[in-house]
């Protein structure tokens, strides 16, 4: 197995190595490697259709690949869901930020991240709030 691509010693924070993904006989991915370092900020440009959104959507764990790797602090891992790639602080803005129309940008951008732990979920239920009748 290959190491890291490592500049001035340091291991990239994510890294794609030769992924390919498929949609039948659409190849949306063919042998794309990329990395991105600590510090650095990565643009990820192209044409319609030129597989950026497939390339994230790989990265964060919506997509598995069909052939290569994908790497998190210089370990290989493999990512069944989303939720896996948030567990290692992978997540993705979708460029439509109103997945709830009716929700803020801002409840729409943590959607599926609430708290659940804390003061937020330690209230007493609602029954006891309620007027007796």
């Amino acid at each position: 197995m290959e190491s890291p691509v490592e500049i001035d010693g340091r291991t990239p924070i994510i890294e794609v190595r030769h992924v390919s993904k498929y949609f039948g006989t659409v190849v949306a991915l063919e042998d794309v490697s990329v990395s991105v370092h600590p510090g650095e900020v990565v643009c990820l440009l192209g044409d319609n259709g030129a597989g950026k959104s497939t390339l994230i959507k790989v990265m964060s764990g919506v997509f598995p690949p069909d052939a290569g790797q994908l790497f998190v602090d210089g370990v290989e891992v493999h990512f069944r869901f989303a939720h896996d790639a948030r567990q290692r602080g992978i997540a993705t803005v979708y460029q439509d930020l109103a997945v709830m129309p009716l929700m803020s940008v801002s409840r729409n951008f943590f959607l599926g991240s609430e708290i659940t732990t804390g003061w937020a979920t330690e209230r007493p239920p609602i029954a006891s709030h309620a007027p007796s009748c």
